[in-house]
């Protein structure tokens, strides 16, 4: 996932918001799984007991507060560097 292809997708640093970048994360969550599964070293039993869908809501859960206040506090910096 690269943020920086978010961000041009909405039209640049000004017309996104941290909330359209973590919406994209979870709605294109096939773009990270595979790599998130590598990463966590997930055993074969979850993998095959989960769906990418249902494993990215239980992340968006977990994460998605955190992940809106890393994204702000980004953006923001990314808009004063401008």
């Amino acid at each position: 996932m690269d943020q920086d292809d978010i961000i041009e997708a909405y039209g640049g640093v000004e017309e996104v918001t941290a909330k359209d970048i973590v919406d994209d994360i979870f709605c294109e969550s096939d773009s990270w799984y595979d790599e998130f599964i590598q990463h966590f070293e997930l055993e074969e039993e979850v993998i095959d007991n989960i769906t990418v869908d249902d494993l990215a809501e239980q992340i968006k859960e977990v994460a998605e507060d955190k992940l809106l206040n890393f994204y702000t506090k980004y953006l923001e910096e990314l808009k004063s560097t401008k």
